[in-house]
């Protein structure tokens, strides 16, 4: 950025919801009981779900499994020639709730170990969706505000740095970003700010797009720099 001074804007990409329901989980220690049940169950649920309307359909769901001998109602197969497999599996199809029985277990027996579940994907990075997922995000709600105002600054160079958390992004997008040391081959339109920062959580490294010469990676948190 040489030495001319520079507007700077700073936001989280994130969504909030995933964190909301991680919130509501550990406030029960990730724990609930099941009453009538024997099993020890895990159970993962999405990021963005109604955690009331889950809470009420899991017991009913062991306590079904159970009774069947049931250990992974999410296998057809296994479920299919069952009174009642038709409507709980659409239920599990519609939630994508993931639930698993452990009749042996004893430490959570009539309990559910309960988690969010992941955002799916395999691990490979995959940098060729950045550019267009950029340009979304530069004209979406979140960051509009913070890109009118740098615009509005008067300055010549502006800059907007995203911190870019593991739920505000593609999760094949944020693997490259955070964890991969490519770049991106296509230069975004940057919504007219000079520069936007890419700072993925976890990650060593953070990426600079600016408008006309496009990808650089950086490492600014090792104590020499780069």
């Amino acid at each position: 950025m040489g030495s001319s001074p520079a507007a700077l804007e700073i936001t989280t990409l994130t969504d909030p919801t995933a964190h909301e329901v991680e919130t509501l989980l550990a406030a029960e220690d990730f724990a609930w009981e099941l009453p009538g049940c024997h099993w020890g169950w895990s159970v993962q649920i999405p990021p963005s779900t109604s955690i009331k309307r889950i809470r009420e359909e899991i017991p009913k769901l062991a306590r079904w499994c159970e009774s069947h001998n049931v250990t992974n109602p999410s296998i057809r197969s296994h479920v299919r020639h069952l009174h009642g497999a038709d409507e709980w599996s659409a239920w599990l199809d519609a939630t994508d709730v993931q639930i698993y029985g452990h009749p042996e277990s004893t430490s959570y027996a009539g309990r559910a170990m309960v988690v969010p579940s992941s955002k799916g994907g395999a691990a490979v990075g995959d940098l060729s969706a950045v550019p267009g997922w950029l340009e979304d995000e530069l004209r979406s709600d979140r960051c509009q505000r913070k890109v009118s105002k740098l615009l509005r600054s008067g300055y010549d160079e502006t800059h907007l740095f995203l911190i870019v958390d593991d739920t505000g992004a593609p999760f094949a997008g944020f693997y490259a970003l955070a964890f991969g040391d490519g770049l991106p081959d296509d230069i975004p339109d940057l919504a007219g700010l000079s520069a936007v920062w890419l700072a993925p959580r976890w990650s060593p490294t953070v990426l600079l797009c600016r408008s006309g010469s496009g990808w650089s990676r950086h490492r600014p948190y090792d104590e020499q720099g780069a």
